[in-house]
């Protein structure tokens, strides 16, 4: 009745809450563009049809480094990047478009185009490459993340280079914050805010 077109669905995981495939579906009967984002290790045969039904706008799966090792080192997961590895081949096999992408962060940036030339391949076809350069603080307000992020150095480097495609584009002074106006947030427990970065309570669904 508020004229929303698209729910997005984000965590944590998205595919660990118990009950969200009776949401996204019941999201989809009412006639809701959806759109998952997940870090992908979830993935798998016991889901995956279930997440073609859905027929998604968008599935963006989080892609974190090209070895091992920094993969484990962003995620602290040693097991996660197998499992996405897993997971894409999953996809490709039964034909479920995805957007692979993540963040260029001081810890995979040095293997960058690693990371681009892995994912092409990875890809297979049904994804798309899309990464972004810009950090935000933690939900409580810790700036400990933002340490990650890379230089402006670095970031003009991207987008002259011929990585450029694969990198959003740089934010312009005149970008309109958009939450609360076209875009609202509801929580797990169905608080509801402007967006998922700003925590100013508008309620309870």
């Amino acid at each position: 009745s508020l004229g929303c077109l698209i729910i997005g669905f984000s965590g944590g995981e998205v595919f660990l809450r118990k009950d969200f495939f009776e949401i996204a579906e019941y999201a989809k009967v009412k006639g809701f563009g959806i759109g998952v984002f997940t870090n992908g290790a979830t993935i798998s045969d016991n889901n995956i049809l279930r997440i073609k039904s859905l027929n998604l706008l968008k599935l963006q799966i989080g892609f974190y480094g090209a070895s091992n090792t920094t993969y484990t080192k962003v995620t602290r997961n040693p097991e996660a990047r197998p499992k996405v590895m897993r997971a894409l081949k999953l996809l490709n096999k039964h034909d479920v478009p995805f957007l692979l992408g993540g963040l260029v962060s001081k810890d995979n940036y040095w293997e960058f185009q690693e990371m681009i030339d892995i994912g092409k391949r990875l890809c297979n076809g049904q994804g798309r490459l899309k990464f972004g350069t810009s950090m935000i603080p933690r939900f409580n307000g810790d700036i400990e993340p933002l340490s990650y992020e890379i230089s402006a150095e670095q970031k003009e480097y991207l987008h002259q280079s011929q990585l450029r495609r694969y990198v959003t584009t740089k934010p312009s002074r005149d970008v309109f914050c958009e939450a609360g106006i076209s875009t609202v947030t509801i929580g797990p427990y169905g608080g509801i805010y402007p967006c998922t970065s700003l925590g100013i309570s508008g309620g309870n669904i």
